[in-house]
């Protein structure tokens, strides 16, 4: 889904910035993609953690307001 994609100029600059650092395409290219891998790992977990972290406090708040809502 678009939401697992990182943004396609990022992955562009990375790769642009990281052929021009060396004079070995092959390495470059190879770390490029290595470094799109992590960034879309990356992206993943963070959005693990906001959806883990956005259910934990619904359920806070449901708990918290709950004794009010009976009376």
């Amino acid at each position: 889904s678009p939401e697992q994609e990182p943004p396609k100029s990022l992955l562009l600059s990375i790769g642009v910035m990281t052929l021009g650092s060396s004079s070995f395409a092959e390495e470059d290219f190879i770390v490029a993609f290595v470094m799109r891998g992590r960034i879309q790992n990356l992206l993943a977990t963070i959005r693990d953690i906001v959806t883990r972290t956005h259910h934990i406090c619904e359920d806070m708040l449901a708990n918290v307001f709950t004794p009010f809502a009976k009376v």
